[in-house]
């Protein structure tokens, strides 16, 4: 049994699933703050008719950041969550880390929609759903190559959320150790 890396402080080295929900992290309140403000300062986006947007894209940045600390940090808070309800502390922290990768999962497809949404309007069409009934619509606009610059953050976004939840889960369903013991 090897003994685990130690920084020049001897604290831990952070393993690789941390590292991976942590780059995740990072880059998804780092970029996804750089997104917004691109898209905010568009100036599409500045006209007086679509200022409802901006509030709306304004009230999104505190959940950025409350979903990126999901990401990096989701699996320690619902350990504790799930040990004051009396699991055993192994039990709790592999339920943690279960709900963590599948919220992740999640918020890489919303994010791959997202990014879907952007390239959409770069390339000069805004994208309509609408509920009743069922459909996906088109509007022409202009395009707009700050959304292409956002399609393509929102892309490494998507990356690094595939890279911490979705390789794993698909290195486990291939019979692999996802994260092995060096």
């Amino acid at each position: 049994m090897s003994t685990p890396e130690t920084t020049p402080d001897d604290a831990p080295a952070m393993d690789e699933r941390s590292f991976r929900y942590r780059m995740a992290e990072v880059g998804y309140v780092v970029l996804g703050i750089v997104v917004i403000l691109v898209t905010v300062l568009s100036a599409a986006m500045l006209s007086p008719e679509r200022s409802g947007e901006i509030y709306g894209l304004l009230f999104g940045l505190p959940f950025v950041l409350l979903f990126g600390l999901f990401i990096g940090r989701g699996h320690r808070f619902m350990a504790a969550i799930l040990r004051g309800v009396g699991q055993t502390p192994e039990r709790a922290i592999m339920i943690g880390e279960w709900i963590q990768e599948k919220g992740v999962m999640i918020l890489t497809l919303t994010n791959a929609a997202r990014m879907f949404t952007y390239a959409a309007n770069g390339a000069g069409h805004r994208p309509r759903l609408s509920w009743s009934p069922f459909a996906l619509a088109f509007e022409p606009t202009e395009p707009r190559i700050r959304m292409w610059v956002c399609a393509a953050l929102m892309a490494l976004v998507v990356l690094l959320l595939a890279y911490a939840s979705w390789m794993p889960f698909v290195a486990r369903l291939a019979g692999r150790e996802p994260y092995p013991d060096e």
